[in-house]
């Protein structure tokens, strides 16, 4: 089966089904997620030779697509799958660190990812909601190896003494896994200050796909669904446990891009503003706060200072590609084609009979092509400078969102 798999990888045939579905309106708005080009951030150094170029990457599909074809749970709506999983797996195999931190464990999709690659690894995984071994669905790391605060033993990523935790050279080294919808620019200020330098972040979706229901009020939606009511900070407080009470609540929606977001996401800060205000989102979009462009520049600022390269890693495919594929640059388009994406689907991910009678009938169109390669947010890995002295700092952070009054996300 991998051989015809890679005979598919070596020489697609044909078009497949390219633009069949450029007209299905549900799924062209999920179609519009996608963040723009990070033009703003530098570059990873590495790019241009050794394991991040694309023809790396697309040498090692096979090899994830075998490992993804063994996945604890199928379908992950709303979780890591083959386009996000790639990002993730390729950056751990070429990392290789000795410690992971993920915060967002949500079912262990990627607990199980981690495992995979890396054995040995410490790991702590970070969610608020309880995960138990044995739940139908989920995954639960029972090595000795992997530290949960799940539940009633949550703590958030950015509130835990991570130095008194890792030695500096581990923390140096660790790979920090970001999938908890919050602002990049917040991450960066707590993480450095603990030594932390890599970073993968799932979170990069210019606004939240929920199907074909809209994200945002003031937009077209089903009948008897009211719109999203925000709650006060003080409600949010017990969920999060770090929302500052000082911090405002914006609870006007709009319906452009990145508005619709649920996080200030890298791809956000590296991004061209464009005209007019930019949004500043927090706390798995709960936190929504209208800023000025000079706040927004200076959190740009903010992170060029602070990086030392931004890579999003291409999808293996993207399924909103084909209508627009022969616009995008070279370096976001998709790994494979859509025949070779198919074929991976048919051959390895598919595991029902219904599944792949779907993809015989529908192809590219199918949800269970979909599943697996739906919308892309070109997941990023980020290598982050160490942090400069407390004085530089300060005049670093002068004027960002961490800073400005009335806005401090963060205590301390």
């Amino acid at each position: 089966m991998l051989a015809t798999v890679l005979l598919w990888l070596a020489a697609p045939r044909g078009k497949g089904n390219a633009g069949r579905y450029a007209g299905d309106e549900a799924w062209q708005r999920l179609c519009g997620s996608s963040g723009d080009p990070p033009t703003l951030c530098p570059a990873l150094p590495e790019v241009a030779a050794g394991e991040w170029r694309r023809e790396a990457m697309r040498a090692a599909a096979l090899e994830f697509a075998a490992l993804y074809a063994r996945r604890p749970i199928d379908i992950n709506p709303g979780g890591m799958n083959a386009n996000q999983g790639f990002s993730a797996w390729y950056t751990l195999r070429t990392l290789r660190p000795p410690v992971v931190i993920e915060s967002g464990g949500a079912r262990g999709q990627m607990t199980w990812m981690i495992r995979q690659v890396l054995p040995e690894a410490r790991v702590w995984s970070l969610d608020p909601h309880l995960l138990r071994a044995g739940t139908i669905g989920k995954f639960f790391d029972a090595s000795p190896r992997t530290t949960h605060w799940r539940g009633g033993a949550f703590v958030d990523v950015g509130a835990a003494n991570w130095s008194a935790l890792l030695p500096t050279h581990d923390r140096h080294r660790a790979l920090v896994i970001l999938d908890d919808h919050m602002s990049s620019v917040r991450r960066i200020d707590e993480l450095t200050r603990h030594g932390f330098k890599h970073f993968w972040y799932d979170d990069k979706c210019a606004r939240v796909p929920r199907g074909p229901r809209p994200a945002a009020c003031g937009v077209p939606r089903p009948a008897k669904r009211p719109c999203r009511v925000e709650p006060t900070p003080a409600a949010l407080a017990p969920a999060t446990r770090s929302l500052s009470d000082r911090a405002p609540v914006l609870r006007e929606w709009r319906s452009w891009k990145y508005n619709e977001a649920d996080c200030y996401s890298f791809n956000r800060v590296c991004s061209p503003l464009g005209k007019g205000a930019a949004t500043y989102h927090d706390y798995y979009g709960r936190l929504r706060l209208t800023i000025p462009p000079a706040e927004h520049e200076a959190n740009n600022a903010y992170m060029r200072r602070m990086l030392r390269g931004y890579l999003e890693l291409p999808p293996l495919w993207d399924s909103c590609t084909s209508p627009r594929a022969a616009a995008l640059p070279a370096e976001r388009q998709p790994l494979l084609t859509e025949a070779e994406a198919l074929n991976l689907t048919a051959a390895l991910f598919a595991r029902s009979g219904k599944q792949r009678a779907a993809l015989a009938a529908d192809g590219a169109r199918s949800d269970a092509f979909r599943a697996h390669f739906g919308v892309s947010w070109f997941a990023p890995y980020i290598w982050a400078r160490a942090r400069p002295p407390p004085s530089e700092y300060a005049a670093l952070v002068a004027g960002t969102s961490l800073t400005v009054a009335g806005r401090v996300m963060a205590k301390g």
